[in-house]
């Protein structure tokens, strides 16, 4: 790693670049398909689907979900993605969309630590 403020910012920055350009490669299969209403997602789908409704209709995240395979407590559900660092954008964004960007940017995250390391 450099050590010059300005080569550090810019090898930061090549890095970041880097790593979603790689990532979006890596997941283009999961990207660029389609909808994700489909084999195992069907399940996940359900539990961004159901924060994004109550976020939009109900202007609160949800305590309860009644239709949970492993738990209703939503909160207590290890499954469940209420207390992710972007589900704030699923107020403005579809559930599709929301997924298919929460995956590419946490592979990004990932590839840039392993790369950083």
């Amino acid at each position: 790693m450099p050590t010059r403020p300005e080569t550090r910012w810019a090898w930061g920055a090549s890095l970041a670049l880097s790593a979603l350009a790689l990532s979006a490669l890596f997941q283009a299969g999961l990207l660029f398909e389609g909808p994700l209403r489909h084999l195992d997602w069907d399940v996940h789908y359900h539990y961004y689907d159901w924060i994004r409704l109550s976020i939009v209709e109900h202007g609160t995240l949800p305590l309860f979900m009644v239709d949970a395979w492993h738990t209703p407590n939503f909160w207590a559900n290890a499954q469940s993605p209420v207390f992710g660092p972007l589900v704030w954008l699923l107020r403005w964004v579809e559930t599709d969309t929301y997924i298919k960007l929460v995956i590419w940017l946490y592979t990004a995250a990932g590839l840039a630590g392993g790369f950083g390391l």
